[in-house]
């Protein structure tokens, strides 16, 4: 389990070469990875705060993302995972590749999210996928001092409303 503290920020590689970038006030569990169907599984489970994904793509690995009863496979992309401690919603956005969006009691019915595109997981309806304007001021560095990989942005914190899309 990685807990990042407030004002603190951590980036971690995995084995398969994916990166993940963990803002502040963040707990993100790496569960032991499983085998299905000669694929070798990751589950990173988002107990709360935010995320970047920079999922290498292979043939014999999988990476998902699990956020309270939401599943989110990855297909080689790059991708964004807010979740609240008190609310259920869940905010997800891709900036590249394709992210499958589902729930773990039902994980055949499910949405793809592509570049450029987010989803709100508020309840357990698949989401709509549209375009969110606040997703373009996100920081999706990985590499740099500090300055140049912390990303500003917080769902919680924004300006604006959320769900306005373009």
């Amino acid at each position: 389990t990685l807990k990042v503290a407030k004002d603190s920020l951590a980036i971690a590689k995995l084995a398969s070469g994916s990166l993940i970038k963990i803002k502040p006030d963040s707990e993100l569990k790496i569960e032991k990875p499983t085998f299905r169907k000669k694929k070798l599984i990751t589950q990173l489970v988002l107990k709360f705060g935010e995320i970047f994904i920079k999922a290498k793509k292979t043939k014999t690995k999988s990476l998902q993302i699990i956020s309270k009863n939401t599943v989110m496979g990855v297909r080689g992309t790059q991708f964004f995972v807010s979740s609240t401690k008190a609310k259920k919603n869940i905010w997800m956005c891709v900036n590249e590749g394709e992210v499958a969006v589902s729930f773990t009691n039902n994980l055949k019915k499910f949405v793809s999210v592509k570049a450029g595109e987010g989803v709100l997981i508020n309840s357990n309806v698949l989401p709509k996928v549209q375009k969110y304007k606040w997703t373009k001021d996100l920081n999706w560095n990985f590499k740099g001092r500090f300055s140049d990989i912390e990303d500003k942005t917080s769902i919680r914190n924004l300006g604006y409303d959320l769900e306005s899309f373009e």
